[in-house]
């Protein structure tokens, strides 16, 4: 199996390793207890910061970590999972798919010897490797005592910028995050932008109706409710593929998101 020094250290790998992937790039972690709200950040965030060109690293675990790899991938972006064990030791039925979809169009890290059994030691020094190789950290969805709280610790060591996605005060897998935006030691997340302004990174604001204070149809009617393909052909009097294309086009820019069928309208600029 092929080895790259990285950071002073020798990785073990699978799939595309290109060093200036790390040039750009977010480390993204969360709670394997993911909700719903954890589920539609992850739609909300991911699209455009695949657009902006960022590479998504994560750790490979069930819940938020699983998810931003498989939306990084389902918008063509680059995905990076840092494994807590060697790449060669084999992972359940359940996720095989994603790992040979990330190995075949992403990549998979790991400091450790190819066939290491994981052993709960060795998750807290793979976290401080995820925050080394990220240019920041998001946190989305993590509770009190998450381990996603140890990848924030050596963000916030290595100087590095730090984000949250604020939760619902009554989440228990929210307490973690709002906690960490209520310290003042990450940054409130809500869109992309706040990430990408932070980061440096250039990116596609929002787009607007040609027509001052006017959304353009689809948009105007999910800023009313969360509609489906169906729902807004019918409501829009559009072909069915035409509402498909500027959904896909609204959805990679940040503009809509997607849970369970329904598209709802993100902020967008109305000016």
């Amino acid at each position: 199996m092929p080895q790259q020094t990285l950071l002073g250290k020798q990785l073990h790998y699978r799939g595309l390793f290109q060093s200036s992937w790390f040039n750009k790039s977010l480390t993204v972690v969360g709670s394997r207890k993911m909700t719903n709200y954890g589920r539609a950040a992850v739609a909300r965030l991911v699209p455009q910061l695949v657009e902006a060109g960022v590479t998504l690293i994560s750790g490979f675990m069930y819940g938020v970590d699983q998810e931003v790899h498989r939306r990084t991938l389902e918008f063509g972006g680059r995905t990076v999972a840092v494994m807590g064990w060697g790449i060669d030791w084999a992972v359940g039925p359940e996720d095989l798919a994603l790992f040979k979809e990330i190995e075949k169009k992403g990549l998979i890290v790991s400091e450790y010897a190819l066939n290491t059994v994981p052993q709960l030691w060795m998750f807290p020094a793979r976290d401080r490797l995820m925050a080394q190789l990220g240019q920041g950290t998001l946190v989305i969805e993590a509770a009190k005592r998450s381990g996603s709280l140890i990848t924030a610790d050596y963000a916030g060591k290595l100087k590095r910028p730090l984000f949250a996605v604020p939760g619902p005060i009554t989440s228990a897998v929210s307490a973690g995050t709002n906690e960490l935006i209520q310290s003042g030691r990450a940054v409130l997340v809500t869109t992309a932008g706040d990430i990408l302004s932070v980061l440096g990174y250039s990116h596609h604001p929002p787009l607007t109706s040609s027509t001052a204070g006017q959304l353009p149809p689809i948009l105007d009617c999910l800023s009313r409710e969360a509609l489906s393909v169906e729902e807004l052909v019918e409501k829009t009097q559009l072909a069915a593929n035409e509402v498909r294309a500027q959904l896909t086009v609204a959805e990679l820019r940040g503009e809509v998101t997607e849970v369970n069928g329904k598209y709802s309208l993100n902020n967008v600029n109305q000016n």
